[in-house]
């Protein structure tokens, strides 16, 4: 039968369609769960699980997929028609054409290292960081002609080839492709600034000019679905004001993880009364969300936007991106949520596991 499974009506309604206010329980602002799951099968159940609620519950907003910024624009819908056609030709069988066109041009060298090698302990390496998010070759592409926004969050580098077509057409794609093949040459040609084995001697440093340190880490188990949060409040002597931990199931996103990680610890300071914040952790783009001035459209734009009040909201507040190791703290305490259920908060204390770790980030 050749009938569409999700296009098609042929399945007979009784009443009106079911509106997806329908399966998010009020008293929560939650999922409804059980009802998921008698409307929808596991897969599709699980996949909407993993969509971020909003506390509140905004107004709806349409927001195009196919951009990361949410916008649509009629070049991202041709790429959709084209990319259609191309998969109804038969390329699926031969791979993503974006994908092999750069595979082409980089042929021959591959990212061979978990770390930057610009900025050791800062970033992971990806493809999409080594050409575009990586600090160090952000005045690059400031001189450049092109004028893709950093500000802008990619998920990987296929959205961004289309995101600077979109914006520049072939001129840009062509200056693009150029600019991106210089700097990969270069990396591949740089050492790395320092092993990642000196880079785990980082040191913790206390705030000053009465601002309090808030250090925050987020660990993921794709195996359960789960985010681990991990914060710990400090003031100028190191001492610590509050941590805490917590995890948040459904979670599939590393930078989400990190994300939820930093919001749980505005909240925290909001609620013990702190106002003057250092926030600060290894997510470069956790603290570019929080910092940026235009509105989020990505499927975490509500979550985005309400951390942004939360910082607002504070009489004063800096971003901070540290190295991997030097936050260990907080790394602990998000390792450890992966292992409760429940929240857990200490006022003006840490768990004993991270205590030891405590008086060494202060003595060293």
């Amino acid at each position: 039968m050749k009938i569409a499974l999700y296009r098609e009506a042929y399945i007979p309604m009784n009443g009106d369609e079911p509106w997806v206010s329908e399966f998010i329980q009020k008293d929560t602002e939650q999922w409804d769960v059980p009802k998921l799951h008698s409307m929808f099968n596991k897969q599709d159940t699980a996949t909407i699980l993993t969509i971020p609620l909003s506390k509140g519950l905004p107004e709806d907003k349409q927001i195009w997929t196919a951009t990361p910024h949410g916008r649509f624009t009629v070049n991202s819908a041709y790429r959709l028609i084209l990319e259609k056609e191309l998969q109804g030709e038969g390329e699926s069988s031969k791979g993503n054409p974006m994908g092999r066109l750069w595979r082409a041009i980089c042929i021959g060298k591959v990212i061979q290292t978990a770390w930057c090698p610009m900025v050791w302990g800062l970033q992971t390496e990806t493809l999409i960081h080594a050409i575009w998010d990586c600090v160090e070759i952000k005045e690059c592409w400031d001189e450049s002609q092109i004028t893709v926004s950093h500000e802008t969050q990619f998920r990987d580098f296929h959205t961004l080839v289309w995101e600077v077509f979109d914006h520049q057409g072939i001129m840009g794609l062509k200056e693009f492709m150029a600019m991106g093949w210089q700097i990969w040459q270069m990396r591949n040609r740089k050492p790395a600034k320092e092993a990642p084995q000196q880079y785990a001697q980082g040191k913790w440093e206390a705030p000053k000019g009465g601002m309090y340190k808030l250090n925050y880490d987020g660990a993921l188990c794709l195996s359960t679905r789960t985010a681990g949060m991990g914060v710990v409040i400090r003031n100028e002597l190191g001492l610590p004001m509050a941590s805490m931990t917590c995890s948040r199931a459904n979670v599939m996103d590393p930078f989400a993880a990190e994300f939820f990680a930093a919001k749980a610890g505005l909240q925290l300071a909001h609620d013990i009364g702190i106002k003057r914040v250092i926030l600060e952790g290894d997510s470069a783009n956790t603290n570019k969300a929080l910092g940026s001035l235009e509105e989020d459209y990505s499927w975490l734009g509500n979550e985005v936007t309400e951390a942004r009040h939360l910082l607002q909201s504070l009489e004063a507040w800096e971003l901070s991106t540290i190295k991997r190791d030097v936050s260990k703290v907080a790394h602990m305490l998000a390792r450890k949520a992966l292992q409760v259920n429940k929240p857990n908060v200490w006022m003006e204390e840490v768990p004993e596991f991270a205590q030891n770790q405590l008086l060494l980030d202060v003595s060293s």
